[in-house]
């Protein structure tokens, strides 16, 4: 499904990378004639989706996408369920609302945010403390 609903789109987020024992030498990355860009618009886990776009623009041109395709396999996008998640622009007085079939997808506020963050935080920090305690001895 994924397949036709991108199949001639080329917008999304480029990934450039090189393979070569000087991987983490930044300044090879300047060299386009060894490296190799990677083109990220959905990667999917287990039974979940994600889609990623530089802009506002740019990502409801791929809703639209995923969305006609969703339609033509009789499959219909939970709207009460997706969430967009993005990093605001500076630069802009508001961001642009992402819309399936008439519908606004939802953000989730701030302080869910921080929940998870605060979560995934404190398990990270209980591993530090362990490792401090056991180098300790």
């Amino acid at each position: 499904m994924l397949d036709e609903a991108f199949r001639v789109m080329g917008d999304g987020v480029y990934l450039q990378s090189r393979q070569s024992a000087d991987l983490f030498n930044v300044a090879h990355f300047r060299a386009k004639a060894k490296t190799t860009r990677i083109l990220m618009r959905e990667p999917v886990f287990a039974d979940d989706s994600e889609l990623v776009a530089h802009s506002a623009e740019v990502m409801q041109k791929i809703v639209d996408a995923f969305s006609d395709v969703s339609k033509k396999f009789d499959l219909k996008i939970n709207t009460k369920k997706t969430e967009l998640l993005y990093q605001r622009n500076p630069t802009r007085t508001r961001e642009e609302d992402i819309m399936v079939d008439g519908n606004m997808l939802n953000s989730p506020t701030s302080e869910a945010l921080y929940q998870l963050m605060d979560a995934l935080t404190m398990k990270y920090r209980g591993r530090l403390t362990r490792l401090d305690y056991l180098s300790a001895d």
